[in-house]
């Protein structure tokens, strides 16, 4: 295993995490905006 072949690992080690991260917050991002909307019907249906 050379240097080279180490960095190539950690790069994709780095685009991995960066994925996995923007994926969280995607995940997070769409569950809040469903949990808003589910509340704003509730509202309106309600009022």
């Amino acid at each position: 295993m050379t240097d080279g072949d180490h960095q190539l690992e950690e790069r994709q080690l780095n685009r991995f995490v960066d994925l996995l991260l923007i994926n969280t917050w995607f995940t997070a991002a769409g569950a809040i905006a469903g949990w808003v909307a589910l509340l704003l019907m509730l509202a309106v249906v309600l009022r």
